[in-house]
């Protein structure tokens, strides 16, 4: 029997312990998660894109569907592979947690800075074109086409995208690294993918808006700002090549 005035240590707490003292959603990810996550991006693309060429032959039937796989493995990797670090909520780690009302002001700021920085990169070199969807399916506005394309740039691409390069790339390396190196591979990557339908102008400007939106992820510590300047951003370029 313990003594009236001993002491007995509380039992051990089931509750993860928080592994980022400042709370930041992509504590649970490793620097190798971007390496690995780029690996099964990559050769799924690769496995989902010979499939849909092989059962596709028609446009845009092939661009449209072969975007499909692309989707799911830009979302789908990410949090499998932060489900290796952490089984209690990946998609928290790559940044689905809530955000504040009052981080719209913080969306406000990135999008004025983004087209200032448009305005300026169009003055110092060259106004980028890009090749879009809207070229590519060649769609008239009445069209299941027209209201396809239109979903998947202005609110799929958005989610996808940021989920695997700010998600994931961002976070990963933001575990080990400081911001601007974070920001600029991610930022890189980000661009990279998109010289297929446009020219380096358009990547270099990618490049930089994929620097703001790791900023604005870094400031509000989830994905909800960054998607939300990205559909704003594809809204505002997809008007012109709709009308």
């Amino acid at each position: 029997m313990a003594d009236a005035g001993s002491f007995e240590p509380p039992p051990p707490s089931s509750e993860p312990e928080e592994t980022d003292e400042k709370g930041r959603p992509w504590a649970p990810l490793e620097v190798t998660d971007a390496l690995l996550g780029f690996m099964f991006v990559f050769f799924g693309l690769l496995v989902a894109g010979g499939i849909v060429v092989g059962l596709i032959q028609r446009e845009p039937d092939r661009t449209l569907v072969g975007l499909v796989p692309q989707g799911f493995l830009f979302v789908g990797v990410p949090v499998a592979v932060a489900a290796m670090r952490t089984r209690a909520h990946p998609w928290r780690a790559v940044g689905y947690v809530p955000f504040k009302a009052k981080d719209f002001w913080l969306v406000a700021a990135a999008m004025a800075v983004q087209i200032g920085v448009t305005v300026v990169f169009s003055y110092l070199f060259f106004a980028p074109e890009q090749d879009t969807l809207v070229e590519d399916v060649n769609f008239d506005e009445t069209t299941f086409a027209a209201i396809a394309t239109v979903f998947l740039i202005v609110i799929a691409a958005p989610i996808t995208e940021e989920t695997l390069f700010r998600g994931l790339f961002f976070g990963a390396l933001r575990t080990r690294t400081s911001f601007w190196i974070a920001a600029g591979a991610s930022g890189l990557a980000f661009g990279a993918v998109h010289l297929a339908s446009g020219d380096v102008a358009v990547a270099g400007l990618l490049t930089l808006f994929g620097v703001i939106l790791a900023w604005l992820y870094e400031k509000t510590g989830s994905l909800g700002p960054p998607i939300a300047l990205h559909m704003i951003n594809n809204s505002i370029a997809i008007i012109p090549l709709l009308s």
